[in-house]
Parts: C-alpha cells; structure tokens; sequence
C-alpha cells in the first residue's frame, strides 16, 4: 500500500450518518483517504458492505463500533463483527433503541409534532430507528430551527408526560464493560473523541488518571485527531498516549458533512504517530 491517509471514524446510515456504507467508502476514496474505519454507533450491520466496496475500490475498511457508555463513547476498531456476544449485545441495544424512539415520538406527537417512524425514514434515509434520526428529521421537516433545538427536545420527551421503560443491560454500559466487550470480539478499544465535552470542567486535570484506569481495564488507545479538538486539546491528548504507551488514531466522526466535518478532518496534519499505529495494529491483526 502506498503512503497511508486515514480516516478512523465514519458513521453511514446504519447509526447517525445519512449515506450507505459505499457511499462513504467511495466519499473517502474520492477525497484520497486509503485506510478508513465504518465506526457506527452500536451497530456492526453496514460494515460487510464497506469492506466489498473498499476491496472494489482499493481502499482498507477496517472493521469498527462505536459502543455508547454512561459517560463517553468507545471505539472498537479491527473487530470481529461476526462475533456472537457483540452481535447479541447490539441486537439487544437496537431493540431498546427502537422501543425508545417509538416513545418519543409519541411524546412529540403529545405536543404538537406529528412524526411517523416511514416519514422519519423518507426524511433522513434511515435504515434504523433511531433518537438522531428523529432529531434530524424534525429539522428537515422545518418543525424546529436548528439541530440543537431539536436534540434538545428530543431529550426532554421524558418530561412530556412519557415513561420511558428499559433495563441498564439495554441501555448505558460502563467504559470497563464496553473495553470487555470490544475485546471480547477481539478489537481494539480507543476512547473516541475524549476531550469533545468542552462543559466538562477540570477536564484537562483529570484526564491523565482517568486514563491510565481505563488502560489497566484494557484501553489500547485514545482518538487524538478529531474535528471537535482544537490544537492544543490534539497536543495534549498526543502528550498523554505517549507518556501512557497508548496507540493514537483519528477520524472526521463523518455523518453527512452538513457541518463541514471532512473539510475540518482534511486541514488536520495527518499524523505520524497515527499511521505507526495503524501499522502495528494491522499487522497484529
């Protein structure tokens, strides 16, 4: 393979992004980035797809997640998609998710917003049921302004009067269990995007010790490059995986480039360390 151009961190239309696994493969491969990871949220389905049209076009998918925890978000990169506990953890995770959607937009639907789950997905090009694609299509549809008014009210449906039901196992993991299941499916897992909280006070002070725990229960990585992390936030998370022996990767988090997000990912410095590491894990693999 020639020089190595990544890009760790896509979502398609099986999570929060809007275009189809080879879709964003081909996106990629138009704007030269070779290596790529498909990282949707909870869910593994877009990645075969991915993988045929990279073979096609010659660009390396590698196989991802992005596991949703109680406090961040975890990314499994090089996993088994195939492996059974993973795929029964994500169905399980996918049913919830289903079951909260339906609520909410019968609690939408309790204030005035009529949304059925076939115009959310004519709307958005959902292949899933989910909170942001119902979040997207209230502003497609011109019943709110702006993205953050509506996740904002999304998130409020609770308080419209609807009981949202569901078990911890269906809902929020641990940062430990998520690193357990990645690994468990023989991934690598990377803390995504781990300075993005810009309300997060003391997040700086925190972060070294905050670390190195999650690396005693199996972390392998923190997602250093990232649209959302300024230059410094990029510094300091490079200072902090190299004093800790953590591999670095980074990503564009792409969904549908509404908000600029692979112009932002081409003006950051591909980085040496990342490329090691990328190297390293594949050979492993």
């Amino acid at each position: 393979m020639s020089e190595i151009k990544y890009n760790l961190h896509n979502h398609t239309y099986f999570s929060d992004g809007e275009l189809s696994p080879t879709e964003v493969v081909e996106l990629n491969k138009k704007l030269g980035y070779n290596v790529i990871a498909i990282t949707d949220h909870d869910s593994v389905e877009g990645i075969a797809e991915a993988v045929r049209a990279g073979e096609r076009l010659g660009v390396l998918v590698i196989p991802g997640v992005e596991v949703s925890t109680a406090k961040s978000h975890m990314l499994g990169l090089f996993v088994d998609y195939k492996n059974p506990e993973l795929l029964g953890f994500l169905k399980q995770r996918r049913l919830r998710e289903k079951e909260v959607s339906n609520y909410i937009i019968k609690g939408l639907a309790g204030v005035g917003y009529k949304l059925t789950p076939e115009l959310i997905s004519k709307t958005t090009n959902a292949q899933l049921l989910n909170p942001w694609k119902i979040s997207l299509a209230l502003v497609r549809l011109g019943l709110v302004s702006d993205e953050k008014t509506a996740r904002d009210l999304v998130r409020k449906v609770p308080w419209l009067k609807v009981e949202l039901p569901g078990t911890r196992s269906a809902s929020k993991v641990s940062e430990h269990e998520a690193i357990k299941l990645i690994k468990g499916a023989k991934g690598t897992p990377i803390l995504a995007h781990p300075l993005s909280n810009k309300k997060q006070r003391f997040r700086y002070l925190q972060m070294p010790f905050r670390v190195f725990m999650l690396k005693r229960a199996g972390l392998a990585g923190l997602e250093v490059q990232h649209p959302d992390h300024s230059r410094f936030e990029r510094a300091f998370l490079h200072s902090v995986s190299t004093l800790l022996s953590l591999h670095k990767t980074g990503g564009a988090d792409f969904h549908n480039d509404s908000n600029g997000q692979m112009k932002h990912w081409g003006e950051i410095h591909q980085s040496k360390g990342v490329r090691n590491s990328i190297k390293y894990l594949r050979v492993r693999k």
